[in-house]
């Protein structure tokens, strides 16, 4: 019996991503000079590759010329004062959602209130969400913060979450901080975990749980594809993470049945589809 290949019912670039990808393809196909994007576009260092071939070269620092894309993780106001004060052309492909979280950051800063911030405090977009906070918010990434995190009785507190964060871990986590929230005199929780990642994550589980093995594509330093193949593994005994279809080994699908798919939302299609096609070889080849 042949090997039955599974997608997932949702899968690949976001809503966000591709509309960061697609701004700086408008600027490669009108043929501008001195184009670079602020960071990786996307956490997918093939497509990151892929532009630097095209002449898109990403910047941790700003340029003394061009135009410069701003990530879809986004950036703090240093980033935007700074290009206005160099004459530097700003594109920005900021995620609307992580627009949305940034806003509340600087609102809440404004007002005095105590942000709290649940991610990851090495990730892009939660950095830039801080700087966005003025610097004065506290990051809770784990369980074992929350339960040490302490408000103050006049605290006005406001909590927001990275977008690609994991609803589960998510959940355990403000579960935590709730059982706090009546020492305080103002509580506000906004859920921002974009809709895109909890259809990925719920999709990736359901199918993890009808197969005997799930390939998850995507780069190995992005968040949400990481945590995509950690929620494959709690239902899944062989779950394999990789970038591309040459990392695949078929001999690791050996004794499969039903192979599932899925791939991160910074993951460009073209990449799923060689994977796609590589397990299709595979099929031929298991037994």
């Amino acid at each position: 019996m042949a090997m039955e290949i599974i997608k997932a019912e949702f899968m690949g670039f976001c809503y966000g991503v591709k509309r960061a990808i697609e701004l700086v393809e408008r600027l490669i196909a009108g043929q501008e000079k001195d184009v670079y994007t602020y960071g990786p576009i996307i956490h997918n260092p093939q497509q990151v590759e892929k532009f630097r071939r095209l002449g898109v070269e990403a910047r941790e620092l700003l340029p003394d010329r061009g135009t410069v894309v701003v990530r879809s993780h986004g950036a703090g106001p240093d980033f935007y004062r700074q290009a206005a004060e160099r004459g530097i052309r700003v594109v920005d492909g900021t995620c609307p959602d992580v627009k949305r979280v940034q806003s509340i950051a600087a609102e809440a800063a404004a007002a005095g209130n105590r942000l709290v911030v649940i991610g990851d405090r090495n990730h892009p977009e939660v950095q830039a969400v801080v700087e966005w906070a003025g610097g004065q918010a506290e990051v809770i990434g784990g369980r074992a913060q929350a339960d040490s995190w302490r408000p103050q009785t006049d605290d006005n507190v406001v909590i927001v979450a990275q977008t690609t964060f994991e609803q589960v871990d998510y959940c355990d986590i403000i579960g935590v901080l709730r059982q706090k929230r009546s020492l305080c005199r103002g509580w506000v929780e906004h859920q921002t975990i974009c809709s895109s990642s909890q259809k990925r994550q719920q999709a990736a589980r359901r199918l993890a749980l009808t197969v005997d093995a799930m390939v998850v594509v995507g780069g190995r330093n992005s968040a949400n594809t990481v945590h995509l193949a950690a929620i494959c593994r709690e239902a899944c005994p062989r779950v394999y993470h990789v970038e591309v279809a040459h990392d695949l080994d078929c001999a690791w699908l050996a004794g499969v049945k039903r192979c599932g798919l899925t791939a991160g939302a910074s993951t460009p299609q073209w990449l799923v589809d060689e994977v796609y096609d590589k397990l299709l070889q595979c099929e031929g080849e298991v037994k």
